[in-house]
């Protein structure tokens, strides 16, 4: 009556679909951080951008009130 022996949740196959599972995992936060990584590549330029205009608004304004 001793089943001591048997490899409870210890089977090759559990062992492979765990890795697979921590690769899919691996791959799903790579994907975020790309996505991630391009939406604030796109938020810096958009900021930049507003940057800009924001200054030449602000040399015009200076410039109405020389003129």
């Amino acid at each position: 009556k001793n089943l001591d022996w048997f490899p409870r949740m210890r089977a090759m196959s559990l062992v492979s679909n765990e890795g697979e599972g921590e690769q899919n995992e691996i791959r799903n936060l790579q994907d975020k951080l790309n996505s991630t990584m391009k939406l604030v590549s796109h938020l810096t330029s958009q900021l930049n951008e507003l940057k800009e205009q924001m200054t030449e608004q602000r040399k015009r304004r200076q410039r109405m009130g020389f003129v």
